[in-house]
């Protein structure tokens, strides 16, 4: 596997290009499966579960309060990008502007973003998914 800017493409850990260290590349004894690891909280089917009923939690709960033709096209742009800055959603989500930026208010109204760093001057505000991360972190890290 290729490692890039010093950081392994599989769990982008940086390795310093050493790769003995990447969980997931093959041991020296040959074995392709990643090794196991206690580090993660819970399995994945469980969290796999879990995320999807969130996911569905937010598109039905969400749909009732924007109202908006954009708001599981807004979900889902930040289920994959759960930490984010105002002008990244704003730009990249393929929501026109006036849209998006009533979207992220109402999300920060309703609790569904919490604001990491609020925008200062031309530094744009900085948002997270909190309910998302805990899952993914496996406890209340936000």
């Amino acid at each position: 596997p290729s490692h890039f800017l010093n950081g392994c493409n599989n769990c982008n850990r940086s390795l310093s290009g050493d790769t003995s260290t990447c969980r997931l590349l093959p041991s020296s004894a040959g074995s392709t499966k990643p090794e196991s690891s206690n580090k993660y909280p819970f399995s994945g089917r469980v969290g796999a579960a879990e995320i999807l009923s969130l996911y569905n939690t937010k598109k039905n709960e969400l749909v009732q309060l924007t109202h908006s033709q954009y708001t599981i096209h807004s979900l889902d742009w930040i289920f994959e990008k759960p930490i984010f800055k105002s002008n990244d959603f704003v730009d990249n989500a393929g929501i026109p502007p006036a849209t998006a930026r009533r979207l992220i208010t109402v999300f920060k109204e309703d609790g569904i973003l919490i604001t990491l760093k609020e925008a200062s001057g031309r530094s744009p505000a900085v948002y997270a998914f909190k309910e998302l991360l805990n899952i993914a972190e496996g406890h209340n890290a936000f």
